[in-house]
């Protein structure tokens, strides 16, 4: 079977599948498009066209076809490689608009030579990997945050190692929220299940886990937004008697703001 996937931005892309291969894989979304309980009895088309979703749209470079292909080829237990130039973000955002499973990340095999850029190529999939890793344990910290401290709306600020957070609130015009303690604080089980400040704050410099972080709000029913905002670090606040050179030292830090919507009336709420 014969696909063709089209891009705002660039050329379409054209692959071909073997029809045995979709069938091993009946609940991807190229397997579901050339189902019989999707196009009837009329059967398939020799070519099937889909539209890139803004979440895939830049996500598709040299040899992501090759990626998409022998995904499909797989039998088993069977690894599943990623041909370079492909990156693992990318290739991440192709398999869930095409909805191919790709299990444990850090078990995808990386194709290419050193000498061709291969090796920056497996420690962008690493980093990848593990800002991953600490965004979710971040999500379970700020949710449990939200369920135990409930109330219309919430200021998550994502700081520095350095930064005293206590200083910090001093200088705000609006109080900030913290959802994890500092790491002296925390104990070994805390730190594995929820992260540390200083893990939230590098996976919240990369715009790709802001935009996940603001979807999985978003899916939990509250709304989501992020704002780069100039806070003091450190400075004369607060003390009696400050020397008169001392000055105050600003620094932008991200800030995840996250409301309670009032509840829709109870009329929109009722099944038809």
């Amino acid at each position: 079977m014969r696909f063709v996937l089209a891009f705002k931005a660039g050329a379409d892309v054209e692959f071909e599948i073997p029809e045995a291969d979709l069938k091993r894989h009946p609940e991807t979304m190229l397997s579901v498009l050339t189902a019989d309980r999707w196009t009837g009895s009329a059967g398939a088309p020799a070519v099937q066209r889909l539209e890139a979703p803004e979440t895939a749209e830049d996500s598709w470079s040299d040899g992501m076809d090759a990626f998409v292909v022998a995904w499909y080829a797989r039998t088993g237990s069977q690894a599943i490689e990623l041909p370079a130039p492909a990156e693992l973000e990318d290739a991440v955002a192709i398999a869930d608009w095409l909805l191919l499973p790709l299990g444990d990340l850090s078990e995808i095999t990386l194709g290419g030579d050193a000498a061709d850029g291969n090796l920056a190529r497996k420690v962008r999939a690493k980093t990848y990997i593990k800002l991953r890793e600490d965004r979710a344990k971040t999500m379970v910290a700020i949710t449990e945050t939200i369920e135990n401290a409930p109330k219309q709306k919430y200021r998550f600020i994502f700081l520095n190692r350095t930064d005293d957070a206590t200083y910090i609130n001093k200088g705000a015009e609006q109080p900030f929220d913290r959802f994890v303690p500092e790491t002296w604080r925390l104990t070994a089980e805390q730190l594995a299940r929820t992260g540390s400040g200083e893990s939230a704050y590098e996976w919240a410099q990369c715009e790709t886990m802001r935009d996940e972080t603001e979807t999985d709000l978003e899916g939990f029913g509250f709304e989501a937004s992020w704002k780069r905002e100039r806070v003091e670090l450190s400075g004369p606040r607060g003390l009696d008697f400050p020397p008169s050179d001392l000055m105050s030292v600003y620094a932008f830090r991200q800030v995840l703001t996250v409301t309670l919507p009032e509840a829709e009336p109870a009329s929109k709420r009722r099944r038809v």
